[in-house]
């Protein structure tokens, strides 16, 4: 599915579904999520 979103940025944590819940795995996921949004969302070329 990520391959069909052009600006996708797919990211393998090696977890299933439940051990993504893990603290320390929340925290790389949340980081990783605000990084992108930080990036797409502030794009000047966007406007």
């Amino acid at each position: 599915m990520a391959d069909e979103a052009p600006r996708a940025v797919p990211k393998h944590r090696g977890a299933d579904h439940f051990p993504v819940y893990h603290p320390t795995v929340v925290e790389k996921v949340v980081a990783d999520q605000l990084g992108f949004l930080a990036v797409h969302l502030n794009s000047e070329d966007e406007r």
